[in-house]
């Protein structure tokens, strides 16, 4: 079974991040997440973390053994674009896996999320193979993953060069 775990992020362009780690290395790359976790914290978030941290966080999500999928919009609404990017996250799942995945948990998608989501594995005949749920950030470690990499890639530049060794695939439209 493969685990992805989803996050997005709405600067500018809507991204949804789709990170897939293999279900032996999930143990290791709990341990390594949660390493990065400051004293007090709930979470990594690294909107709200220093330069420095930054650096530092993506430096160590880079080194984990894990594959990123990110899925870029431009010039569309989050709704759609967010529907769009679901269908493609859908469409790139192997027919031959089983996958869970766990979305950052946003009332907003709940159930939209839901529809679009059984509609694209309906339409694949996956509806058996794919298991899904929304959970929170502070509950699930490996969701700060997506997270981080949704925000470096918006940001470009030197913030995209620190996740660039990465194994990456983006799907762009417009």
């Amino acid at each position: 079974m493969k685990l992805l775990v989803v996050d997005e992020s709405k600067a500018k362009k809507f991204i949804l991040c789709v990170v897939q780690i293999e279900q032996e290395d999930v143990p290791a790359t709990r341990v390594l997440v949660k390493r990065q976790r400051m004293k007090g914290q709930r979470r990594v978030h690294l909107a709200k973390e220093s330069e420095p941290r930054k650096r530092e966080i993506l430096s160590t999500f880079s080194k984990a053994r894990l594959i990123s999928k990110t899925y870029v919009v431009h010039g569309m609404g989050e709704k759609y674009a967010r529907e769009l990017c679901l269908r493609q996250m859908v469409a790139d799942l192997q027919q031959s896996e089983q996958y869970s995945i766990i979305f950052d948990a946003d009332e907003n998608h709940f159930v939209n999320d839901g529809r679009v989501i059984r509609s694209a594995l309906q339409q694949r005949g996956m509806l058996s193979q794919v298991e899904y749920r929304h959970q929170e950030p502070s509950a699930e470690v490996l969701l700060w993953i997506p997270d981080a990499i949704a925000w470096a890639y918006a940001r470009g530049g030197v913030w995209r060069k620190h996740i660039s060794d990465l194994e990456m695939v983006v799907w762009e439209t417009h």
